[in-house]
């Protein structure tokens, strides 16, 4: 058995926007620069990705947990 937590397996999303175009990109912030966007953000630093793991496993917060240098 693993001595991982097992909440390390559990995450509920990744995305990626690396698969976009420039076409895409334009295309979006046109979009969005006529409505009004809001966005929610939990940033946790690199040694806190456990506990930004186990955060979203259990539905802690909505919207995203990011990891920042």
């Amino acid at each position: 058995m693993s001595r991982l937590p097992s909440h390390l397996f559990r995450e509920r999303e990744i995305r990626t926007v690396a698969a976009n175009t420039r076409v895409d990109a334009r295309e979006f912030l046109a979009f969005a620069g006529k409505r009004r966007s809001e966005v929610t953000v939990h940033p946790y630093s690199l040694d806190e990705a456990d506990q930004a793991l186990s955060d979203l496993a259990r539905g802690r917060f909505a919207g995203a947990a990011v990891s920042v240098p």
